[in-house]
């Protein structure tokens, strides 16, 4: 049953690896019939194994374990002579492992390197060896092979077919094809992209590339010893390096899958990358023992288990994340382990020792990495651009609100020229033109003058009033209020002019009124109050101030004589609603019952706090 059930997969096997591989590789040709089904071809399948002392039937695979590093398995196969004959001859091996040497009736046809050391290596390369037809005896002819290969259970020796060179030529031109020059070609493929990798490494200096290059980088040290027959190194010394090469590829790759999906296991990492240095110093004890391939084995098989867990958190996370720029890296991770699992059932359940497709997955593994980067680089373009665009379109404005601060800038510094030439010509006017007034003030008083004193004194409180007024700060309408208020009495206290006070409950307002309003005001009430004492003949003065509807009212009252019938706007009338407008307020007069004057002012609260209002000077 278990012959019944390994010949199936044989014969499984051999129909769909042929055919997956020419679909893989397009090489555009049908696939040829066995040349030994042609009469001048003899396929052998049954082989005494000397060595071993029974018959066995090709292909067969070492399943004992020779003692020491080397074993050796002669095997003696027996046939008649072939008909036809008279053509050049060749005896074709589709795969041995791992060093041959060949005899026809006692005579050295071929040698792989049996004899050598070290030994040539031929893994999945197919051998053809030619002789001349007078090697041939009549009746039986004997074709001894010997295989001597590490004791690992992989010497294996296939079918052996044996006829007329012209007809194994072709099939043997064929399955070196497909078995050695694409070998070779992946893996100068691998080679060349992974020095490709390393200066996009050395560029980014991202952990990610490293373990990538580094598993790629193995994975093409590996693939050496399916091509490479004549090794220049010790025998030990090279299975050691493909040994730790196999083992670093699951390694380096899973680190890779971890930081390529942002998956974080410090622990394990650590723990694994302790252990297989320690392994990998370990090991150089037993290189070249037989000891040596089962310590490999365990140290393989636990790597295995952590690359299958982080292909695993890969497709986890592009589940989860819906993150389809890994999508490259996972397909053809899946594809590997899928080539793997094959391999893997055509070493252990069958004899066949060719067909093997991993190797063939490098390739397609570094093209996915490719593509990976050129998303990548294509993301990272159209990210720039959009940033480069926004840049540009945040340093335009940057630059109009830089210059629109420089205008700024510069207004202000005009503004504080203007102001500090200003203070200069108000501190002269008070020094100078204010002690004149004051001296003109107590003249008029002393000569009982109460007309001109008044004059002076309102002239005074004009230069005062520019000179307080001039600097930047506002102040709160109370303490405006209570300056007029103090000026009026002041003005009024040498006539008989009774003043009457009104302002609403407005001590309290905590309404800031800026300096050129607070100017505006105060000119247009000592305007007003000038104008009752000198032509009203009034006996009380009315001052009433009040907020309503957002407007600052101030009515300014007396009982005089009010207007005369040819009443004309004079100069002071004038520059009182100059300076209302000014407040963007309105002023007008009227007449009161039973006698008297009424200048009423409006003004906007807003215009008092929120607006810098220009000053009148006339």
């Amino acid at each position: 049953m278990r012959n019944y059930f390994s010949n199936a997969l044989h014969a499984l096997h051999r129909y769909s690896s042929k055919a997956g591989l020419i679909v893989a590789v397009t090489l555009g040709y049908a696939y040829t019939l066995p040349a030994q089904a042609n009469s001048s071809v003899l396929r052998l399948t049954e082989t005494q194994a000397v060595t071993l002392g029974e018959t066995v039937q090709l292909p067969h695979q070492w399943t004992h374990d020779p003692a020491g590093m080397l074993g050796v398995v002669h095997y003696r196969l027996t046939f008649p002579k072939p008909t036809q004959s008279n053509a050049l001859q060749a005896v074709y091996l589709p795969h041995i492992n791992m060093a041959v040497k060949v005899q026809l009736n006692g005579q050295v046809i071929g040698d792989s390197g049996f004899d050598s050391e070290p030994m040539g290596r031929y893994f999945h390369t197919p051998i053809l060896y030619s002789f001349s037809s007078n090697l041939y005896v009549e009746g039986n002819n004997t074709l001894d092979i010997e295989i001597k290969a590490y004791a690992n259970r992989f010497g294996a020796l296939s079918p052996v077919s044996i006829g007329e060179y012209s007809m194994l030529e072709p099939i043997f031109a064929r399955d070196y094809f497909e078995n050695h020059t694409l070998q070779v070609i992946s893996t100068a493929l691998s080679a060349i992209f992974v020095l490709l990798l390393i200066p996009v490494w050395w560029m980014r200096r991202k952990s990610m590339f490293a373990w990538f290059i580094g598993g790629s980088a193995a994975w093409s040290v590996s693939s050496l010893n399916v091509f490479l027959h004549d090794v220049p190194l010790p025998a030990a010394l090279w299975e050691w390096i493909i040994h730790i090469s196999v083992g670093l590829i699951p390694l380096c790759y899973g680190l890779f899958i971890f930081r390529l999906s942002d998956l974080s296991y410090p622990k394990l990492e650590r723990f694994m990358l302790l252990a297989s240095g320690v392994f990998i110093a370990f090991s150089t004890l037993f290189a070249g023992t037989a000891q040596f391939f089962f310590l490999t084995s365990l140290w393989h098989a636990s790597l295995l288990i952590f690359g299958a867990f982080a292909i695993y958190r890969l497709f986890r996370f592009l589940v989860s994340k819906r993150d389809f720029s890994v999508f490259y890296i996972a397909s053809a991770l899946l594809l590997v382990c899928v080539l793997a699992v094959h391999d893997l059932v055509i070493q252990q359940l069958t004899a066949q020792q060719n067909g093997f497709w991993l190797n063939y997955a490098a390739p397609l593994l570094l093209t996915a990495m490719g593509l990976l980067m050129v998303r990548q680089f294509v993301t990272a373009v159209q990210t720039a651009e959009s940033l480069n665009v926004s840049l540009e379109s945040r340093v335009a404005a940057a630059q109009t609100a830089l210059g629109a601060s420089y205008a700024e800038l510069r207004v202000l510094e005009m503004n504080r020229a203007a102001l500090d030439e200003r203070e200069r010509i108000y501190r002269n006017l008070h020094d100078d033109v204010g002690a004149k007034l004051l001296g003109l003030v107590i003249s008029a008083q002393r000569a009982n003058q109460t007309r001109e004193a008044d004059m002076a004194r309102s002239a005074l409180q004009d230069l005062r009033d520019v000179v307080s007024r001039s600097s930047t700060s506002s102040i709160l309408l109370a303490d405006l209020m209570a300056d007029w208020r103090a000026e009026t009495n002041q003005r009024i206290s040498s006539t008989q002019l009774n003043l009457q006070w009104n302002s609403s409950g407005l001590e309290v307002s905590t309404l800031m009124v800026n300096p050129e309003a607070a100017l505006n005001l105060s000119r247009i009430l000592r305007e007003a109050i000038s104008n009752v004492l000198r032509h009203a003949e009034a006996s009380c003065i009315t001052l009433a101030v009040r907020i309503e509807a957002e407007m600052l009212c101030l009515d300014i009252a007396d009982d005089g004589v009010g207007l005369a019938e040819n009443f004309k706007a004079h100069r002071g009338m004038e520059s009182m609603r100059a300076r209302a407008e000014a407040l963007q307020g309105t002023l007008h007069l009227e007449e009161i019952s039973p006698q008297g004057i009424a200048l009423h002012l409006k003004v906007p609260v807003s215009s008092l706090a929120a607006i810098e209002l220009p000053l009148v000077t006339h």
